[in-house]
């Protein structure tokens, strides 16, 4: 009876702690619970973040993209209108030499005109002072000289007055020649010069049109368009970072959870293997309580199953032992000789399945009067269906 109520005793503290340790369990498994779906919104929210960011980085190529295409449209736009530029200057300084050029022939050629001029008027001169200072030519014929002798001096100087004349005219001729000459270079002087100044005009002109175009162009809306798409650039990779810095964020939270959701799982297979010892034992105390229980029972008030003969033929004088599930595969029983060459002894079985089987020699045997089924070790038990 003490045992009895040791075992009673022992089964309640075992309830008890069973019910502690699934009433851990349940919140165990409550925790878990509450991880998974807390653990799953991260994922979502990471995957989302991801695709946030897939589609910030798509957005800023497109837009560098555009942004170079754009600056390079302008740059070629800019080289077109600076090359036509650049043309016409070389053209408007092309033809300002060749006017320079045309100036300094033309002052070349008045320079060689007025020194022809000064030696034909030196050369007149001298011709006429040498007419003049000659004494023969104005030295009168001596009064004794015949007339014919006068006459062919008069012709002779008429002669000579006639050439000098024609000389005197050439030398007008030339002068105005020389005068003309000078005119005309005078002229493409004037006009040459009156050239240069409308192409250094047209130059400044054409200068001022590049430095409008250049002010126009950096005032453009292009300009501002660039702009305002690196500002967007800027807000965008600035957008990145922060979402870069969450997802990273998550991400440790993520490890975090993980790590931690390990340590439950672990807590729980802990507690899984704690309950499964508690009910081997708690199977066990039941065996043994049943086993108590029965025994005590039939010592209390006689056989409450009907009694069962098992028997074992065995020749000799070996003892043979009996072990069964009745008696809960922890202790035998002698069997007891009860006709020549048999064995066996009395129990009260109560209903149902029934293993058992005979130890003889320290060998386990079974016996041929009854059904046999394998134990799940190697060998056979006998098996006995009480209705």
């Amino acid at each position: 009876l003490d045992n009895l109520e040791k075992a009673k005793l022992l089964i309640a503290e075992k309830d008890e702690e069973l019910r502690k340790k699934e009433e851990e369990i349940a919140q165990l498994r409550e925790r878990l619970g509450d991880v998974e779906q807390t653990v799953v919104v991260p994922t979502e929210s990471q995957a989302e973040f991801e695709e946030k960011v897939a589609t910030l980085e798509k957005k800023i190529a497109e837009m560098e993209a555009e942004k170079t295409q754009l600056i390079e449209n302008i740059k070629a736009e800019q080289l077109v209108v600076i090359t036509e530029k650049d043309k016409h200057i070389a053209h408007v300084v092309e033809e300002l030499e060749t006017a320079r050029n045309d100036l300094r022939d033309a002052k070349n050629r008045i320079q060689e005109l007025g020194e022809k001029e000064e030696e034909i008027k030196v050369a007149y001169l001298e011709n006429q002072l040498s007419l003049l200072s000659d004494p023969d030519r104005l030295a009168l014929p001596p009064p004794s000289s015949p007339k014919p002798r006068l006459d062919n001096v008069d012709e002779t100087a008429k002669a000579q007055i006639r050439s000098l004349e024609t000389k005197l005219q050439l030398a007008n001729q030339s002068f105005r020649n020389s005068e003309a000459e000078r005119q005309k270079c005078e002229q493409i002087n004037r006009d040459t010069m009156k050239r240069v100044m409308q192409l250094e005009s047209e130059n400044g002109r054409l200068k001022g049109i590049t430095e409008e175009l250049s002010a126009k162009l950096r005032d453009s809306a292009s300009v501002q368009v660039l702009e305002e798409k690196d500002a967007r650039i800027r807000d965008l990779a600035d957008e990145r970072s922060r979402l870069q810095w969450r997802i990273g964020e998550l991400s440790q939270w993520w490890s975090d959870a993980k790590w931690k959701i390990g340590e439950l799982e672990a807590g729980v297979a802990h507690h899984r293997h704690m309950l499964d010892t508690a009910n081997g034992k708690i199977q066990n105390l039941n065996d043994q309580l049943a086993t108590a229980l029965r025994a005590s029972m039939c010592l209390a008030k006689g056989n409450l199953f009907p009694l069962i003969k098992l028997s074992f033929q065995l020749q000799g004088t070996a003892d043979l032992i009996d072990n069964g599930s009745f008696l809960n595969w922890q202790c035998a029983l002698k069997c007891d000789p009860i006709g020549p060459g048999k064995r066996g002894l009395m129990v009260d079985l109560p209903r149902g399945r029934h293993e058992f089987r005979f130890l003889v020699d320290g060998n386990w045997m079974t016996s041929s009067s009854y059904s046999k089924v394998p134990n799940g070790f190697g060998g056979d038990n006998n098996l006995l269906w009480i209705e």
